[in-house]
Formats: C-alpha cells, sequence, structure tokens
C-alpha cells in the first residue's frame, strides 16, 4: 500500500489496482486546462477593461490556441499505458 492508492489488501493478498489510463488522460488534461487558467486570467480581465497591453493581447492568444488544442485532443482511445504514453499534448505556449 502507498499514499498513491495504487495497491489493494484484497482477500488477504496485496494487490495492484488497474490504472484507468482513461481517466488519467482526462485528469491530466484539466490539470493542464486549469493551469493555463490560471495564467491568464489576468491578462483576461484586463482585456475585458480595454487596458491590456499589445504583448500580453499576444501571449493571451498564443495560451487560448493551447487552451482549444487541450480541448481538443480526443482522448477517447486511451486505454493502457501505450496509449497514454503517446498522448501528444500541445506544447506550452513561450
Amino acid at each position: 500500500f502507498n499514499i498513491y492508492g495504487d495497491w489493494k489488501y484484497s482477500n488477504g493478498a496485496v494487490v495492484a489496482v488497474p490504472v484507468d489510463y482513461h481517466a488519467k488522460a482526462e485528469t491530466t488534461r484539466q490539470k493542464l486546462l486549469t493551469d493555463a487558467n490560471s495564467t491568464i486570467v489576468d491578462w483576461r480581465t484586463e482585456l475585458a477593461l480595454g487596458d491590456i497591453s499589445d504583448d500580453d493581447r499576444a501571449s493571451l492568444t498564443k495560451w487560448m490556441v493551447y487552451i482549444r488544442a487541450l480541448k481538443m485532443l480526443d482522448l477517447s482511445d486511451v486505454k493502457d499505458e501505450a496509449t497514454f504514453t503517446a498522448i501528444r499534448w500541445p506544447a506550452l505556449p513561450q
């Protein structure tokens, strides 16, 4: 047993809990989306107020492209470790 919960005691034995790689992929996507939205929240406010610099507007645009790419990823075929590690996550904006 460890703190990550990937082992359990069952019928007198410690056994590995199967990994749900599809759920793991969706969780990873949600974390990346949360991080991205945290990055852009101030720029969105500045944009709404009409007080955003050209540099920040360009950064916001790059991050929105990244967010769109994350949302469009088709994770429906992620079923095992091989398909999970084959996911081509979009690169973070520079």
